[in-house]
């Protein structure tokens, strides 16, 4: 038998760190997910309210009800969604859509250019 190290017992955040470091994975799959459902609950709690209100604003316009579902799988910025839902009801040309779906998403050409 070994003899133990003087000082502290460690901990499991240190215990851990053996384990993976001995090549032994700790974590499981389910883990893993319940750790990143976990990280991502803050933010679906702020779309939450984008999509009641993108609901509101297709049942509003007399729109059918499967575009709102429709729109959040398609369109990946809530403000677009938004100026869509208000362009169909008013039966805008298609040239205007695609130029304000331009317009609407150059903004992230910024932050596009500017990473690594």
């Amino acid at each position: 038998m070994h003899p133990r190290p003087a000082g502290p017992p460690p901990d499991a955040a240190d215990q851990h760190s053996l384990k993976v470091a001995a090549g032994q994975a700790s974590v499981t799959r389910r883990q893993q997910i319940a750790a990143g459902g976990r990280d991502s609950f803050s933010a679906g709690l702020g779309i939450f309210p984008l999509g009641i209100t993108l609901g509101l604003v297709v049942i509003q316009a007399d729109l059918p009800w499967w575009l709102a579902p429709a729109l959040s799988l398609s369109a990946f910025a809530g403000s677009l969604e938004l100026l869509l839902v208000g362009m169909m009801a008013t039966v805008t040309p298609l040239a205007a859509v695609a130029l304000t779906v331009l317009v609407v998403n150059f903004r992230h050409v910024g932050r596009w250019a500017s990473s690594p």
